[in-house]
Formats: structure tokens, sequence, C-alpha cells
């Protein structure tokens, strides 16, 4: 049981934008972990990923926090002033078989996840492998995919559960992949500033599929692109 609480991690890279290896804000096993109240940001990996060894399984809670990524505003290790590092704010990795791990999201803001050349289909949340997923009342600005959910593979498939989210200034709002198995939408809010909402790939929907309640978001009224 680990809770890691009212914490700022940032500028975790490792090598450079062009040949840059993973360094992650938060790392490790799957057991019972609390992250609350952080700030992640700029990191050559991701803000925060589970598990990369893939033998654990567990439970982790991310509770109103900060994971972001944007322009450097000075040159850092191998990375110069202006290039944006990073992969994603959030990936899952699982035992392919076993008990499910299980991430929940709550009252988040997940933004810059959107810089070419770092990985294909670059998202805030990547949620993959043996796991299930809630995200509530997050909001997503600024990505190439707010939201990457992958259905069934080798190493199983990501059931999610989405609740009260917005998204603003992304190129696409949930990329859904391999007829994932379980996919439920309720209050979703896109701003006009979306290009896509949802697009299907690799497979059709499913009956395990729904949205209800989907509106037209808002204008934000605040948000900072950067730290507070």
């Amino acid at each position: 049981g680990v809770v890691i609480e009212n914490c700022r991690i940032h500028h975790m890279l490792n090598r450079t934008f062009d040949d840059q290896s993973d360094a992650h804000g938060i790392s490790g096993r799957w057991g019972d972990t609390v992250i609350r109240n952080c700030d992640i940001s700029y990191c050559s990996g991701d803000c925060i990923q589970f598990d990369p060894d893939r033998v654990s399984s567990g439970r982790a809670v991310i509770e109103n926090c900060n994971l972001w990524t944007g322009p450097l505003t000075a040159d850092h290790a191998g990375f110069r002033l202006g290039q944006r590092p990073g992969e994603n704010a959030f990936d899952s990795k699982t035992m392919p078989t076993g008990d499910r791990c299980e991430v929940e999201f709550r009252n988040c803001i997940l933004h810059g996840f959107k810089q070419p050349g770092q990985i294909v289909n670059m998202a805030a949340l990547n949620l993959k492998e043996n796991v299930d997923a809630i995200v509530a009342d997050c909001v997503f600005v600024e990505n190439e995919l707010a939201l990457r959910v992958r259905g069934p593979g080798e190493r199983g498939g990501a059931r999610v559960k989405i609740t009260d989210c917005r998204i603003y200034e992304s190129k696409l709002g949930i990329r859904a992949e391999d007829g994932i198995e379980l996919l439920k939408i309720t209050g979703l809010g896109f701003g006009k500033e979306v290009t896509e909402r949802i697009q299907f790939v690799k497979g059709k929907a499913t009956a395990g599929y729904s949205n209800v309640g989907e509106y037209d978001a808002p204008p934000m009224e605040v948000f900072s692109s950067g730290a507070p």
C-alpha cells in the first residue's frame, strides 16, 4: 500500500528528443497505490506507468492530479528549448492472464500529449491489456488522442468506463481499437475544437459499447497550460 501525495515531479528526461528513452514520473508494480494532488510533467516516457515488467496485479487510484507535457522552456539533459517530450500521461501494462488490474482516474487534468515523432497514436490515457479502468470528472486538453482504449489482444483487453469528462482542443477524442468488449461512456462533453469525437479502428463497436448523454462542452473558463 503506497500513497504519493502533494508532489511535483518533472523533467524526467533520458537521452534526446530524437532518440529518447523511457523515463517515467512514477512507475512500478501494481499493488494498492494512491496518487493524489500531484503535478507530473516533462517525462520522456509516461507521467505514470504500471507495470513495465508485466508481473503484478492490483489497483491504482489517481485523483486531483495535473498530468502534462509541453514545449520545454530551457535546455534540459539532452533535450532542447521548445522540444516537447513525452509519450502518455498514463500507460497500462499488465500480466496477460489472471486477476484483472484496476485503475481509476478522478478529477484530473491531462494535457499536451500531441508531439509528432515520439510514438504513433499518442494519447493522454493509453488503456490497454488486462485492466478495468474508470475515468471520472476529468478534463483533457490539447492532445493528439484524449483516450486510446484497446480491446482484446495477446495480453488481454481493457474494459473502460468514462463518466462526466470533457475533451478540448484534440485531434481525436476517443480511439477505440480491436473490438473493445466494454466501453461505457456517460455525460461526455466535447469542445468545438475537437476534430473527431469517437473512432473505431481494427474492429467495430460491440454490444458492450454505449454512449449516453454526449454534449457540446462549454468553453473552458480557466486553464493553465503549465504548472501552477
